[in-house]
């Protein structure tokens, strides 16, 4: 028997024992009140004797429930429970009377004066009987009420560790995503940038080769710094952005401008890492490219109501007539990451601009890792090319 098992039959035996003493007391004090209101001399004992019945419900109320608990809890038909708790009532009650005119028999004598067996049987019986009856009953309802309380209880203590294993399992399931489409990006830029550096081999443009080698391994070694990250800061990000831009711009040389323009206040704002490469490489491969390799990619951020905006444009030629607006693996990704990483306002809009190019707009919640609070001064930018 565990040590809970043993509290609550404790707890049993000290509620029975206050519950029939309390009864005991007030059935005692109504006799005595009914002899003194009838201006009759109290027959202390005769009434101890008639009320020792309380006494023996006090040291039978444990044994009784821990039988009805045992039948109530057979798996049975509800028929076949209710007539094993009638048969049990009548059981205990003839016990109980029979058990009480025993005890009164050998009492009387001592306290009042001695009386037939048979008489006190009589008695006992006509005025005992349905009392236990109703008094085991009673408790077979007191058991039903505590055991569907218990299975109340024990449903919603289920419920709820399931509802903590059902959040663990889908906060596993959302990072398993998220690391899944990370690393999809990695190898996505890696291949593109090793396939740029095979054509200017090819071309023999050594120099550039090894400038854009030197650029990648920067890149890389950078990579590898936030590889466990989820969100690092925005400087951190355009860092990771420029380099990778600065990679094509030794294959484009001058043609190709860097514009990015960031206030100094936004640096230290949470952005999910390797989220602007593919939004960068987006400009690159329909903006630049498709303009003889000259154009200008410029990035620029702000804050409006607790939502970071970041704008990548580019001036190229856009989209032609009738083609239509198609988004790569890398956007793709980059929304579904958004999706995963954030609950409040978020999202990425790709449109085509009036004058030329394209514009992406990355938003989601700003969170800021010195401060955790939107600045609401902008100023001093990073520097720009």
């Amino acid at each position: 028997m565990d040590k809970t098992e043993i509290i609550k039959r404790k707890y049993v035996v000290v509620t029975s024992i206050i519950l029939w003493l309390i009864v005991a007391s007030v059935s005692i004090s109504e006799s005595v009140f009914f002899y003194k209101v009838n201006n009759r001399p109290v027959p202390m004992g005769r009434i101890l004797i008639w009320d020792i019945s309380w006494v023996m419900w006090l040291l039978m109320t444990p044994y009784v429930l821990q039988a009805l608990q045992y039948f109530l809890g057979q798996v049975q038909q509800t028929w076949r429970v209710i007539t094993n708790v009638i048969l049990f009532a009548f059981l205990i009650s003839v016990a109980q009377v029979l058990f009480e005119t025993l005890l009164a028999y050998f009492l009387y004598p001592i306290f009042d004066q001695a009386k037939p067996f048979t008489a006190i049987l009589l008695n006992v019986l006509t005025y005992k009987t349905h009392i236990n009856i109703l008094i085991v009953f009673a408790l077979a309802g007191i058991t039903t009420a505590i055991r569907h309380w218990q299975n109340a209880k024990h449903l919603q203590l289920e419920r709820e560790q399931q509802q903590v294993r059902l959040s663990q399992l889908q906060q596993q399931l959302t990072e398993s995503k998220l690391e899944l489409l990370r690393r999809q990006l990695k190898p996505h830029f890696l291949f593109n940038t090793l396939h740029t550096i095979s054509g200017l081999i090819i071309k023999e443009a050594y120099d550039q080769s090894l400038e854009m080698i030197a650029k990648l391994s920067d890149l890389l070694r950078l990579t590898l710094h936030y590889n466990d990250q989820q969100l690092i800061p925005l400087r951190e990000e355009i860092k990771l952005m420029r380099l990778y831009l600065e990679i094509h711009q030794i294959r484009f040389g001058d043609d190709c401008q860097l514009n990015i323009n960031v206030p100094q206040c936004y640096e230290s704002a949470l952005v999910p890492s390797f989220i602007l490469q593919p939004i960068a490489e987006n400009a690159i491969t329909h903006g630049v490219v498709p303009n003889m390799n000259k154009g200008c990619i410029s990035l620029s951020v702000r804050c409006e109501n607790e939502t970071l905006y970041i704008e990548i444009a580019d001036n190229g030629v856009g989209l032609k007539d009738g083609e239509a607006l198609k988004e790569g693996i890398g956007i793709q990704n980059c929304r579904k990451r958004l999706d995963s990483l954030y609950k409040q306002k978020h999202g990425l809009d790709l449109e085509v601009k009036n004058e030329g190019g394209f514009s992406t707009v990355l938003y989601f919640p700003y969170q800021d890792k010195e401060l955790k609070t939107s600045p609401q001064n902008e100023h001093q930018s990073i520097d720009s090319r």
